[in-house]
């Protein structure tokens, strides 16, 4: 798998990522969401649909409160 491959295949599981944060926050009300994690509605939004940066600590307490499922495999950037 090249380096290209890997990142088109990151900025597609992120893209799922949030498109389920969204859709779970949809589900759960997002002002109830945005109490729960202490972030604006209209910021949450606009984070949830990519208009502004979410920050990793962000997403996790959104999945938390979602109960959306957030695992991290971290590997080495450079091909072995």
């Amino acid at each position: 798998m090249s380096m290209l491959d890997t990142a088109a295949a990151n900025r597609s599981a992120i893209g799922e990522f949030l498109a389920a944060l969204d859709r779970a926050a949809d589900d759960l009300g997002y002002e109830y969401v945005a109490e729960m994690v202490d972030i604006p509605v209209n910021d949450l939004r606009m984070k949830l649909d990519g208009d502004k940066d979410l920050t990793l600590a962000e997403a996790n307490r959104i999945a938390i409160v979602t109960g959306v499922n957030l695992q991290l495999s971290l590997a080495e950037a450079v091909p072995a």
